[in-house]
């Protein structure tokens, strides 16, 4: 499926194929990956970048693109749930990830389409999410209006604005951040062991790991396939339509929309991956033809997000036990910010500097008004695994076992507990599997 990204094309890197020793290893050339690997080599270390397959090839490469501090109904339900402090540090640190952006696009002058405009939250049935929400912005100090009209091509309840936000065209920009960077592609990292993350044909020796994979692709310590989950959206580009004047996110059914040139990104009808595929992506053609009815769909894909069970990115170490190998994972759909974030946590981790943000972030949180996700996303695990023992081999998740399902809308064969995904020809599309499936399953 080809987005509207496709057309910037970023010019190969070579495979791994020797050992070589550096500071930082970097594991994975997303979004998360390449800044990560930038506010290192700024700060004078020595970084390679391994890719198991090409830049942007992932998650990232099929990113909406918005940048922006305000993800869906967040603030509210941690002020309510942990407390102020926790909404006030989420605001000030996606806040000021916002501005580095902005800070690096006009630094290193990347001509990226970026857009400085306001984004909203819109309710089509009850606004009173949108008032407790505004509610607990204000509390921590962070301005936002409602306003009752907007350029969606339907009626809303009401909208949440938040100015100064910003779009971009985000492989313009990794294409800029990644030609400043050491990256080796179809270098699939096979094992982790202290100091070493191995390649096939080569390993690299490096004081820090940092693994940015979008999942976690090394289970124990860290257990991080019982503490989130992947959920699949659906994305249509549409032309000939009348444009938006900013970013729109519903939080009762609504879809996400964005200005892009002279289209507008939709995207929405999202569900637990392995769950659902090919109703979805139909309903989400039937919805755009009847908000655009003179709109023609111009591109057409996926994406898939990790959902954290508490809504708050993995940004920390991997585990207590690892003390210099880092993570970055479960950004909740909201990729850009929070990869902006983490590469500054996690450089102010390896050069011992205090971060403000860090403790929020830690993967070695604890909340007790969170357990309910907790379990939901084991319980999920547990039925996955179970189901897998009773259903052939070829049928499995290279990953842990759980049972496969059929993807007909994409024709690929996903795993419901942990988002891994393959081809009909048994490759892995997304991880964390790492190895391929029988060539029977074809």
């Amino acid at each position: 499926m080809e987005t509207c990204w496709d057309s910037v094309k970023i010019r190969p890197r070579p495979q791994l194929v020797q050992n070589i020793i550096t500071d930082a290893v970097v594991i994975g050339a997303g979004l998360s990956g390449l800044l990560a690997a930038y506010e290192l080599q700024n700060r004078g270390m020595s970084v390679v970048i391994l890719e198991a397959n090409s830049i942007m090839s992932g998650i990232s490469g099929h990113t909406t693109a918005k940048i922006t501090a305000q993800h869906g109904l967040i603030y509210s339900r941690l002020y309510d749930k942990i407390d102020e402090a926790a909404a006030r540090r989420y605001a000030l640190g996606n806040l000021s990830a916002a501005e580095k952006f902005k800070q690096i696009i006009d630094k290193e002058k990347i001509e990226c389409a970026m857009e400085i405009m306001p984004s909203y939250l819109y309710a089509v049935k009850d606004e009173r999410p949108l008032e407790n929400e505004a509610e607990a912005l204000r509390k921590v100090g962070i301005h936002t209006e409602m306003v009752s009209d907007t350029s969606l091509p339907f009626k809303v309840k009401a909208a949440l604005r938040l100015d100064g936000q910003a779009q971009f065209n985000p492989m313009k920009f990794a294409k800029t951040i990644a030609d400043k960077l050491t990256i080796y592609e179809n270098s699939e990292v096979i094992a982790i062991e202290p100091n070493y993350a191995i390649c096939k044909h080569g390993k690299v020796r490096a004081d820090y790991i940092v693994m940015a994979t979008n999942y976690p692709i090394i289970n124990f310590p860290g257990l991080y396939f019982m503490r989130q989950h992947r959920e699949r959206a659906y994305v249509k580009a549409v032309k000939n339509v009348s444009l938006l004047d900013g970013m729109y996110y519903g939080i009762d059914g609504g879809h996400s929309f964005r200005n892009f040139g002279d289209t507008v990104i939709v995207s929405g009808q999202s569900h637990r991956s392995g769950k659902k595929s090919l109703e979805n992506s139909a309903e989400l053609k039937r919805d755009v033809g009847y908000d655009y009815p003179q709109g023609k769909i111009c591109y057409s894909w996926s994406t898939q997000d990790c959902m954290s069970h508490d809504g708050i990115p993995f940004i920390g170490r991997y585990s207590i036990h690892s003390p210099n190998l880092f993570v970055i994972s479960g950004f909740n759909k909201w990729g850009m910010t929070s990869s902006m974030l983490a590469s500054d946590i996690i450089a102010d981790m390896i050069f011992n500097k205090p971060n403000d943000f860090e403790k929020l972030f830690t993967p070695q949180r604890f909340h007790i008004t969170s357990t309910k996700g907790l379990f939901q996303d084991i319980g999920q695990s547990v039925v996955g695994l179970g189901s897998g023992i009773f259903t052939k081999k070829e049928r499995k998740c290279t990953h842990l076992g759980c049972r496969l399902k059929e993807n007909k809308e994409e024709g690929t064969w996903d795993c419901p507990c942990h988002g891994s995904r393959f081809s009909k020809d048994g490759e892995v599309i997304n991880g964390p599997a790492t190895k391929p499936l029988k060539r029977s399953n074809t």
